[in-house]
């Protein structure tokens, strides 16, 4: 299976580290640059939804097409 390109992380945030090889103990890098364009998409994809709508197709749909925007703008940043 192939790793999808999740942008690597968003707001990377490095632990200390207590190693002698600089390694760190606990790293931690925060969201996904993937999840942070979907995160940012949500609002714009959400007034495509009509307000009577199913509510459980409508969040699965939030979902997918929030994830495709995201995965359209890390696609762009490779080709930039």
């Amino acid at each position: 299976m192939t790793q999808r390109n999740d942008g690597g992380p968003a707001f990377p945030v490095p632990g200390q580290s207590q190693l002698p090889n600089d390694q760190f103990l606990h790293p931690h890098h925060g969201m996904s640059l993937r999840d942070y364009f979907a995160a940012q998409a949500m609002p714009e994809v959400w007034r495509d939804i009509p307000e009577d709508a199913n509510r459980l197709q409508a969040l699965s749909y939030l979902g997918r097409r929030s994830y495709e925007m995201a995965d359209a703008m890390l696609a762009a940043r490779e080709r930039t």
